[in-house]
């Protein structure tokens, strides 16, 4: 409600924030997870950003937007498989 000042500094805050050449530098295992619905980024981009990572992992939860993803039964269990796998 009110004001989108804030909303709107933060979307053009994160639209300019660009690390895709910096990626491969990015040495620890990375999990990118995301929604194919999600409207401010969409699954191209998480599927960029993994491919751009050495050891990038993608999980894409097929039906899911934005606030979603961490509402899929088996959310916590696989961010907790890739934070526990060797």
């Amino acid at each position: 409600r009110g004001s989108t000042a804030d909303v709107m500094a933060v979307l053009r805050a994160e639209d300019r924030f660009d690390i895709t050449s910096r990626l491969a530098a990015i040495a620890v295992p990375t999990l990118v997870v995301g929604g194919d619905e999600d409207a401010p980024y969409g699954a191209a981009v998480f599927r960029e950003t993994a491919r751009g990572l050495p050891r990038g992992r993608l999980i894409i939860y097929y039906g899911r937007g934005h606030v979603g993803v961490p509402l899929v039964p088996s959310f916590a269990s696989d961010v907790l498989g890739f934070l526990d796998a060797p």
